[in-house]
């Protein structure tokens, strides 16, 4: 009875040990344009083969969906502004510097994962390798239809109406708001 106790609590104390492995505490400085959601059709076909030859009775298949969340942005860390005065020290115009829109992650969601054909075979079958495999392809595929699409413009527009209007919000009305749209901001 002590042996198990014993053991019981050496397998709590590791559990706690690898429940910090990684913990971090981030501000996150975003401005999100766009949230791209999708469901994606997922298909995955296996077969054993030998020299080229396929095995028979080692096909195993699956077909699945899963949902997914791409936001598109620009990381407010990267927007650079310069403010111009005039002699008496009164802002007359401020430079925005903002890069152009990105997308800031893309998350398929794991517990949308819903089979709705799996041919399984004992000799070949479907690890959790190839269901993350085709999870990472389905997260990419969306990726490239944004890139492709015209979403990242059309968030570039939205993000120069946000921050103006923010901008011109703080420094009030009589303050010039000039903004460059740029790959890299300069230094201040």
């Amino acid at each position: 009875m002590k042996e198990l106790e014993d053991k019981l609590a050496e397998l709590e104390r590791k559990k706690i040990e690898t429940d910090a492995v990684k913990e971090e505490i981030k501000q996150i400085s975003r401005y999100a344009a766009y949230e791209f959601t999708y469901t994606s059709v997922l298909k995955y076909s296996d077969r054993n083969s030998f020299m080229g030859v396929d095995i028979p009775l080692t096909e195993n298949n699956f077909v699945a969906t899963i949902d997914g969340r791409i936001n598109i942005g620009i990381n407010g860390d990267d927007v650079k502004f310069i403010e111009n005065a005039d002699s008496d020290g009164r802002v007359t115009a401020v430079n925005l510097f903002v890069p152009h829109s990105r997308i800031l992650d893309n998350y398929t969601i794991q517990e949308s994962l819903e089979i709705f054909d799996e041919k399984n075979n004992i000799f070949n079958p479907v690890r959790p390798e190839d269901y993350n495999g085709l999870l990472i392809e389905a997260a990419k595929q969306e990726e490239t239809k944004i890139l492709k699409s015209d979403i990242l413009k059309k968030s570039d527009e939205t993000i120069k109406y946000l921050l103006i209007s923010h901008f011109q919000a703080v420094y009030g009305e009589g303050v010039e708001i000039r903004y460059t749209l740029t790959d890299s901001p300069p230094a201040p």
